[in-house]
């Protein structure tokens, strides 16, 4: 993980004075699409978790399950 090269950008300033820039902001990610939003909102998940030591392999779905059935209804 601390090996991996990550792109990321940070902006200082105080709220309200980058208007102009926030709305470049969503439309860069509105341009990307719903895929791209999601891996990029799951790799902050996984980083998360990292962070606070916890593996991040907890994060797949469980599979314990042994029976769904459907409810009448």
């Amino acid at each position: 993980m601390a090996n991996q090269r990550r792109d990321l950008f940070e902006r200082k300033g105080k709220l309200g004075d980058d208007d102009d820039e926030k709305l470049r902001d969503y439309a860069y990610w509105d341009a990307l699409g719903d895929e791209a939003r999601f891996a990029a909102a799951w790799e902050l998940v996984v980083l998360a978790y990292e962070v606070k030591g916890l593996n991040p392999d907890e994060l797949r779905f469980q599979r314990h399950i042994e029976k769904l059935s459907r409810f009448p209804g």
